[in-house]
């Protein structure tokens, strides 16, 4: 059975913010310890690594001073973990044939567009640049380091998801449905989540969007979760497709 939102807890906003303010505060004091003792060269995915953890600190903290353990936060009393792979998949499908549709319409419109002269030829594919920040980074710090590569994987796969699902979606998002309707609550939380990834904001607040969706139709942190990683999986494989 799908609980309402308006039967989950969840901490007051400012609440929140105060908390993911901190989080971040001992993120950057964690990475500048570990800068000054061990680590002497710059690390996105170390860092990327201690802020997801102290994210998942941070809300199992919150969540269980309002009695709620992690298990059952990730998991809801009745969902089975196969059942919240099988919504993951099933989302990240219509996600990817909306993906390839549009890439089809893209080449299509740019050759029409270079055929009949009214566009370079390729034009639309400066829209991308040639080397994106993503891929670069893997190609400059991480393809000489197996450790860093292992680290980032794990990060961006596993250990961001949980964190960031667990902070913005479970905490963040259910707070603002107490408050807000569905759609400020959507754009309100994916801006939010888009901001904290800096320069990609753009592509995470559309990934937070999608985030959401998922989560307000099937209130199942864990099939987000599942979702999140997937989506992540996919951007490091075109990163690594762009590098060959």
């Amino acid at each position: 059975m799908k609980t309402g939102f308006s039967e989950l807890k969840s901490v007051p906003i400012l609440k929140w913010m105060g908390m993911f303010v901190l989080s971040i505060i001992a993120a950057l004091a964690m990475y500048a310890i570990l800068r000054s003792t061990i680590v002497k060269f710059p690390s996105k995915e170390i860092f990327g690594a201690l802020l997801s953890l102290i994210f998942l600190v941070t809300s199992a903290k919150m969540l269980g001073d309002l009695g709620i353990g992690l298990r059952q936060t990730l998991s809801g009393s009745e969902t089975r973990v196969s059942t919240s792979i099988k919504t993951a998949v099933k989302y990240y499908a219509l996600l990817f044939g909306v993906i390839v549709v549009t890439i089809g319409v893209l080449a299509g419109t740019d050759y029409l567009l270079s055929h009949f002269n009214i566009l370079q030829k390729d034009a639309l594919d400066k829209l991308i640049p040639e080397s994106l920040p993503q891929t670069s980074y893997i190609a400059t710090s991480l393809l000489g380091s197996p450790w860093r590569l292992v680290l980032f994987m794990f990060s961006a796969c596993v250990l961001g998801p949980i964190g960031e699902e667990l902070m913005f979606r479970r905490l963040f998002y259910v707070g603002l449905r107490h408050k807000y309707s569905f759609i400020a609550s959507l754009a309100l939380s994916s801006l939010f989540f888009g901001f904290f990834h800096g320069g990609g904001w753009f592509v995470a607040s559309i990934n937070g969007s999608i985030l959401g969706y998922v989560y307000e139709k099937e209130k199942d942190l864990l099939a987000v979760i599942f979702l999140h990683s997937i989506i992540n999986i996919t951007a490091i494989a075109a990163g690594f497709t762009l590098l060959s």
